[in-house]
């Protein structure tokens, strides 16, 4: 019989904490199937990973037969341990909503929210009060809370609520990305991310390459607007002309050198070097049904954008 006894995983980002795991106690029998389900990023794979010693717990110990597990970390095939056959788990897409501080208008914003049917929402901060106006309940809620009105936390004290120092490495927004991730989003949309504030948009706009790196879509979206980033690790992009956001769209290089192709747009693009500081992918429009977009080496912002 295997016992897992007060398990907790702990997760650390630099000043950035995130519990995974949080006192589990589970006894699995010598015989039988076990199956282990849940929505995706509830922890499941780490609880795996702990119980088969690729993982070492932040806190709490296993008991094999009764007798306490000390170094199943250090040497694994010490130790005699059941295989557990875990069923084969469909993956639920968790479309994911994050809600931060700049401008949001707030009429479209009811009509955007409707369309995406986020199974998860997060507030950063300030965009509390965009949840509020939106009338949506969020799952989580974090930030330094600043620029929180007063009362307006109280009314969501029932919520998973974390607090951040206000003088920290991260802002609201990339905490919120990351705890989207780590709770296992599909596909990740921001709202209130574009303002007035062109450091805040720029570094917003930059911070989904966290999501980027997970193999997560991520998109800023606003009534004009939508960003995402692509590059030379990703197949090619399509956009069909019926689906796409506005009329033009737009490519900015991160890179100091991207390689481009484009097809299916008034201006295409073969194997083209497009360097940082170059205009020639501004203002692009798609011609045929579909639209590809190819990056072979770098990393671009994608506007898709109307007036």
């Amino acid at each position: 019989m295997l016992e897992l006894c007060n398990v907790n995983m702990l997760f650390r980002q630099k000043k950035i904490k995130i519990n995974v795991l949080k006192n589990i106690n589970l006894v699995l029998p010598n015989t039988g199937l076990v199956i282990i389900k849940g929505p995706s990023g509830v922890g499941k794979t780490t609880l795996l990973n702990i119980i088969s010693g690729l993982k070492k717990p932040s806190k709490g110990y296993i008991k094999y037969n009764c007798e306490k597990i000390k170094n199943i970390w250090i040497n694994v095939v010490k130790y005699e341990r059941k295989i557990l056959q875990i069923s084969k788990i469909k993956e639920i897409d968790m479309k994911t909503l994050i809600v931060t501080g700049g401008s949001l208008d707030i009429s479209w914003a009811k009509d955007f929210v409707r369309t995406i049917n986020a199974e998860y929402i997060i507030a950063a901060d300030s965009g509390l009060k965009y949840i509020d106006e939106l009338g949506l309940m969020p799952d989580m809620i974090l930030g330094d809370y600043d620029s929180v009105e007063a009362g307006l936390l109280d009314k969501y004290k029932s919520t998973d609520i974390k607090t951040y120092p206000r003088e920290k490495d991260y802002t609201d927004t990339h905490i919120a990305i990351i705890n989207a991730l780590k709770a296992g989003a599909s596909v990740i949309y921001i709202l209130g991310a574009t303002g007035t504030r062109m450091d805040h948009t720029f570094t917003n706009i930059c911070n989904m390459k966290a999501a980027l790196d997970s193999d997560v879509p991520c998109f800023i979206c606003d009534s004009h607007n939508k960003i995402y980033l692509v590059n030379d690790k990703m197949e090619e992009v399509k956009v069909s002309k019926k689906g796409q956001y506005g009329d033009y769209v737009s490519f900015v290089p991160l890179s100091e050198e991207t390689i481009i192709s484009l097809a299916g747009f008034k201006y295409v693009l073969d194997d083209y070097i497009l360097h940082q500081g170059l205009s020639i992918c501004q203002s692009n429009e798609i011609k045929e049904n579909e639209a590809v977009i190819n990056i072979k080496k770098g990393l671009v912002i994608v506007f898709e954008t109307k007036d």
